[in-house]
């Protein structure tokens, strides 16, 4: 299922534009194919050392478990990122988190 899809099926949005989305409702080939874009993307940041396509995936994956990393879509752009969830204030119940 598209991310954009998923917004439109009752997802409440962080902050309009921006709606963080459950990895767990994604596909296991959308969430794959989403995490791969993540890691392969110009500037992104790995360390010193060169990893494996699957151990970077595996290492974001293994973040969103844990609840340390989120992926938040943006409707006005239509893409996505996956930030530290320690850079999304939170604002009402741990549920509820907006982008400021």
């Amino acid at each position: 299922m598209h991310v954009a899809a998923l917004l439109m099926s009752g997802f409440a949005p962080i902050c309009a534009p921006m709606t963080i989305v459950p990895y767990q409702l994604l596909s296991s080939e959308t969430l794959t194919r989403l995490l791969e874009d993540f890691v392969t993307r110009e500037g992104a940041l790995h360390g010193h050392r060169e990893f494996e396509l699957g151990d970077k995936v595996d290492a974001v994956v293994r973040q969103l478990n844990s609840g340390l990393a989120a992926i938040v879509f943006d409707e006005v752009t239509d893409s996505f990122t996956i930030t530290m969830t320690e850079h999304l204030p939170a604002h009402g119940t741990s549920d509820e988190r907006k982008l400021e």
